[in-house]
């Protein structure tokens, strides 16, 4: 029983490697063909058919009557619908898996048409890039419900917290659940029961929902944070704000420090004269050249018996200091209105430190704005299109600036020397790289993680400009492609350690294999980890003992042999 997938674009081609590395049988249906993708079918023995897919002598040419299952990857919706319909035509007991563009469409044709999976690549790679934005120990995000949900990686090491505790002491008081340890030398990973002890070099990849947790799995960084005393806050808030006057300072522009520089001379060249001339103190003279250049004059100093000259000087002083105030306050006034307004129509820079940037509001670059809105990061975006369909879906709720991300002056705007991530997701690949090293030239920090099309240009990226995370979309799906054909409740499909894991949401009813079992039951007898649920109380962790009733929706984790096995 053998595969055809139809298209051998991008996405494609990536499923198509998926395959190879299960060792399954496929028959590819394409339009066209690349070269060094004829060498990759030759190699790894698959089947090619030059044609259109929805004819039904390719299918059957395609041995449509005899697969297990069709994956329809053509850029267009349409088309991959139609193709999954022909071929039940033929073959009714075929599986079907098509890729779309929408996901609330995608759900309706799942229902509408009988195909057991339509995925959405932008809702599909999105949280990808979310994990690689938090931290490279992140494996994977997954909104479950209101829940954000992390799978991390971490390596036993002798200053980790993990190291000689057992599984049961790490949900006790770390509030995480280790799902799959590798140990040194091992061949595959295994779930480990509740007694196991970490020992160094151990890979662990455990779960949690609190992301907070990557700064407590290690001594060093606990103690560091309890060492910054009340006292180094206060110096560096003291710190922050002389910076800040310093920054307001130099934004301010070059003929306003002029305008405000002369007045601060006039005012002190003023106050020095009368001081002399007239024997008064410093304060006095300061309280008269103000109350002369206000035009209050209350009388109790003037200059009847002054000097010819002193008089004529305070002549001036009655002349030029109410119009030099005037100048000065109307300034002020105009910052004032000014800074007002661009902080409404977000024309001006944005006050922030420590947030996230996301250039381009795209199918994908919107869902990651959403995503780490959920988790409560501070997100701005910035987004050519004055008017799309994603910026009134988020308008609300995170910051957004109209423009041209490969411009200096909007990353600027966007405050990209505080931020502590760029995430560069628009769709083309030299955009998203000017737009990386722009930023990495206002702040070296930053980290950047890129969105690149073409894989092997994005691994070349990597390697010469110092691009912290590159990700091709296409092969962030890739593998929840290929799961989705063995059970339809298939989440995200990954590898970790040479390993394909699978995460599923599943609904307990009447005919579940979960319904009456409890935690510790699936996790023995089928290899299945329930890490979260949601039941009619609510969201909850899940105890060992806890017992999986009709309703309840649950989070597992498991590998894609063991998933496939049961399904089978």
């Amino acid at each position: 029983m053998h595969v055809v997938i139809c298209g051998l674009g991008h996405v494609g081609f990536r499923v198509l490697e998926e395959f190879a590395k299960l060792k399954e049988n496929v028959v590819v249906i394409s339009t066209i063909i690349k070269k060094e993708h004829q060498k990759f079918l030759r190699d790894n023995g698959f089947k090619l058919i030059i044609g259109d897919a929805r004819e039904e002598d390719i299918l059957k040419s395609a041995g449509i009557a005899s697969a297990r299952a069709i994956i329809a990857l053509t850029k267009d919706e349409v088309i991959n619908i139609e193709i999954s319909l022909k071929a039940k035509d033929i073959n009714p007991n075929i599986s079907t898996v098509v890729r779309m563009h929408d996901e609330l469409l995608a759900n309706r044709i799942e229902t509408g048409f009988g195909i057991k999976r339509a995925l959405s690549t932008p809702a599909l790679a999105a949280p990808g890039y979310v994990a690689a934005i938090l931290s490279d120990k992140i494996c994977q995000y997954s909104r479950f419900g209101t829940k954000n949900l992390f799978l991390f990686e971490w390596t036993i090491t002798r200053r980790s917290t993990l190291l000689n505790n057992t599984v049961d002491e790490c949900k006790k008081h770390l509030n995480i659940e280790p799902v799959l340890v590798r140990k040194k030398g091992a061949q595959s990973s295994e779930i480990p029961v509740n007694d196991y002890k970490f020992s160094l070099e151990d890979n662990v990849l455990f779960f949690s929902t609190n992301i907070s947790i990557l700064t407590s799995t290690t001594k060093r960084l606990r103690v560091k944070v309890k060492e910054i005393s009340s006292a180094s806050k206060a110096k560096n808030k003291i710190a922050e704000a002389i910076n800040n006057i310093k920054n307001t300072f130099r934004s301010i522009p070059i003929t306003i420090k002029l305008l405000i520089t002369l007045f601060s001379l006039f005012i002190l060249t003023s106050v020095w004269i009368f001081h002399k001339a007239q024997d008064w103190s410093l304060v006095d003279s300061f309280y008269f050249v103000l109350a002369t250049s206000a035009t209050v004059g209350y009388g109790d100093f003037n200059l009847k018996d002054a000097d010819t000259w002193v008089k004529l000087f305070g002549c001036l002083v009655i002349i030029s200091g109410p119009a030099l105030i005037a100048v000065f306050f109307s300034i002020i006034a105009e910052i004032i209105v000014s800074n007002k307004l661009n902080e409404h129509f977000g024309l001006g820079k944005i006050k922030l430190k420590d947030h996230i940037v996301v250039a381009g509001l795209g199918s994908l670059g919107y869902r990651v704005a959403d995503s780490l809105d959920a988790i409560g990061e501070k997100v701005i975006a910035i987004e050519k299109k004055a008017e799309s369909e994603p910026l009134t879906i988020i308008k609300n709720r995170i910051s957004i600036i109209t423009g041209d991300a490969t411009s200096v002056k909007i990353l600027n705007r966007v405050g990209i020397d505080k931020a502590k991530v760029l995430v560069a997701v628009t769709d083309s690949d030299m955009a998203n790289l000017a737009i990386a090293l722009h930023a990495k030239e206002i702040n070296p920090s930053i980290r950047t993680v890129l969105r690149i099309i073409d894989k092997e240009f994005g691994q070349r990226i990597k390697d010469n400009y110092g691009i912290d995370s590159v990700l091709c979309a296409s092969q962030l799906v890739a593998s929840t492609f290929t799961a989705g054909l063995i059970d339809r409740d298939i989440e995200k499909s990954f590898w970790w350690k040479g390993e394909n894991v699978i995460i599923l949401n599943k609904k307990v009813n009447n005919q579940s294999f979960l319904r009456g079992l409890e935690k510790k039951v699936v996790i023995h007898r089928y290899k299945m980890i329930p890490a979260f649920c949601k039941n009619k109380h609510g969201y909850k962790s899940i105890d060992n003992d806890y017992k999986f009733e009709e309703g309840d929706h649950v989070f597992l984790i498991s590998k894609y042999d063991i998933i496939k096995a049961l399904n089978s």
